[in-house]
């Protein structure tokens, strides 16, 4: 793949790029910024940038209506043919909300191609994918269902606990944290959209639905009801009803008051399996197959989906924060300057290699980072199985990244352990409860924003995926969010969602005594023990 190199001031970054996209998406790919006011059509020639090298595509009507220097291009209307350097005039203020890469997009155009059919009103539909440690959420237009604009950012409630139980705890304890968790959810929401409005020219009062899915515990939270319940494991078989009488105040405190939103929580199906395990069903596509499936939604809950051809057989692990690398003593999300990608040494080196996300100076390391990590030290004996430094005065390995040392330690390690036994076990117990060998399985769909730079052979080499063949595997950096934006196009999505959920059986491992030996045994770092 090419290269755009981007010199913005005093900083560059180095920007891979699949072919045929124009600057402006490749930045946006990268979360890098530039001015505009008009949607990327080359009407209002605020996204000027210099050429400094590489060949593009011909001057475009639009760019010629500018009378543009010889060197200088609107990055909405210019592609770039190969490698290529650019100079940004005008960046964008900077935001806590990430742009929504290029490939994300991409994968929506191919879900939704066929639903625009569907929906006869205009104005926009919102898709938001509440998680608990990250929220997404898109606009499309209507009637079109064009994609207008994507972001990602950080769920405000972590303020009252990284993990669900801590923030379910805090709403029964006090109606005060139980409201200002709702609160701030929807606070959040309304910011994004502001900030897409902002960058898109979008006007916010003609938004007409806005459609959530998440895990049980948020959409519970963003609900204000029923925390209690969550909390008695006698009750988690019980199916789970979220509704929301004030979300339309809670969302739309810029618009008229006689502007009106339907806020539509797709409900969950029962304990800590929400409809954001549904929505990723549904884009998947997986329950339509004959042939055996296993979909992954990595993420703080992780859940977790085994198809017999018949039957989906559904299970829920707490993976922790640790895949978000929260937690994580060097960690940070999967943003610029994140090490997202640690290599084995070459050419004689005794130094592990690391990729950066932007090929910028590192600032930490993100989660599929800390799993390459983990197997290099395992390959190369620094490690053994029980996640333990060999070498008895060793507590902790280090990348040198110039003045910026990356660490890992035993506690890290530990954590990751952790995590992906939960994760393992649950594969083996659905695998043995559905009858479904491992190595029948046709398609390994894996979700969740971990997913986009996850190495499969990596995540074999400690035991978080079944060794299977690579091409069985798929990365959907987020299932979720392209099922919501489905159900949002689709007047029939109810019938659609209650015909998956017919088709589900829900297990709860903490009932289930043969998973805590399970669990133990994949605490080793190597192949998941039990599948035989």
């Amino acid at each position: 793949m090419p290269f755009l190199k981007v010199f913005i001031k005093d900083s560059q970054s180095l920007v891979k790029f699949e072919q045929g996209l124009t600057i402006r998406e490749i930045l946006e790919s990268a979360d890098i910024r530039i001015r505009s006011g008009c949607r990327g059509t080359g009407a209002c020639g605020l996204c000027k940038v210099r050429i400094i090298d590489g060949n593009l595509s011909a001057l475009t009507q639009n760019e010629e209506h500018f009378s543009l220097e010889t060197d200088i291009r609107l990055a909405c209307q210019a592609v770039p043919l190969g490698d290529a350097s650019v100079e940004v005039f005008y960046p964008a203020p900077e935001s806590k909300w990430h742009i929504l890469n290029s490939r994300y997009r991409q994968m929506i155009a191919s879900s939704v191609k066929d639903k625009s059919c569907r929906c006869a009103a205009d104005g926009y539909k919102v898709a938001v994918d509440l998680g608990t440690t990250n929220i997404m959420l898109s606009v499309l237009e209507m009637p079109s269902a064009r994609w207008i604009g994507g972001r990602r950012g950080a769920n405000p409630q972590t303020e009252f606990g990284l993990d669900i139980i801590s923030r379910l705890t805090a709403a029964s304890a006090s109606e005060y944290s139980a409201r200002k968790q709702q609160e701030s959810a929807f606070t959040a929401i309304s910011d994004a959209l502001k900030d897409i409005a902002d960058r898109e020219i979008l006007d916010l009062s003609k938004i007409t639905n806005c459609t959530i899915v998440g895990n049980t515990a948020m959409l519970t939270l963003l609900a204000g009801c029923c925390s209690d319940t969550l909390l008695d494991p006698a009750s988690w078989g019980c199916i789970a009803q979220c509704v929301v009488s004030n979300g339309r105040k809670l969302l739309v405190n810029h618009s008229e008051p006689e502007h009106s939103i339907d806020i539509d929580l797709v409900q969950p199906f029962a304990g800590f399996v929400g409809s954001d395990m549904l929505a990723g069903l549904y884009a998947t596509g997986i329950t339509e197959f004959s042939t055996p499936g296993l979909f992954i939604d990595f993420g703080t809950n992780t859940e977790i989906a085994l198809w017999d051809g018949d039957t989906a057989w559904i299970a829920s692990a707490s993976g922790g924060p640790s895949f978000e690398a929260s937690g994580i003593s060097c960690g940070m999300p999967a943003d610029a300057g994140a090490i997202s990608r640690v290599l084995m040494p070459d050419n004689g080196s005794s130094a592990l290699g690391f990729e950066v996300i932007n090929n910028t100076e590192p600032k930490g390391i993100c989660g599929s980072g800390l799993i390459d990590m983990i197997a290099c030290l395992l390959k190369l004996g620094v490690i053994d199985s029980r996640g333990r430094f060999i070498a008895e005065s060793q507590n902790s390995y280090s990348l040198c990244a110039e003045a910026l040392k990356i660490n890992i330690n035993p506690r890290d390690i530990d954590m990751i352990q952790r995590a992906k036994a939960g994760i393992a076990a649950c594969v083996v117990m659905l695998c043995r409860r559905s009858g479904v060998a491992i190595g029948s399985l046709k398609r390994i769909c894996v979700a969740g924003v971990f997913g986009r730079y996850l190495d499969i052979s990596n995540a074999q080499t400690i035991g978080l995926l079944p060794r299977l063949d690579p091409a069985v595997f798929e990365l959907w950096e987020n299932a979720a969010l392209i099922g919501c934006e489905m159900a949002a196009l689709d007047p029939e999505y109810r019938q659609r969602l209650d015909s998956i959920r017919k088709q589900c059986t829900i297990l709860n491992m903490g009932n289930d005594e043969e998973y805590e030996p399970v669990f133990f045994e994949n605490l080793y770092l190597g192949c998941i023990e039990g599948m035989n």
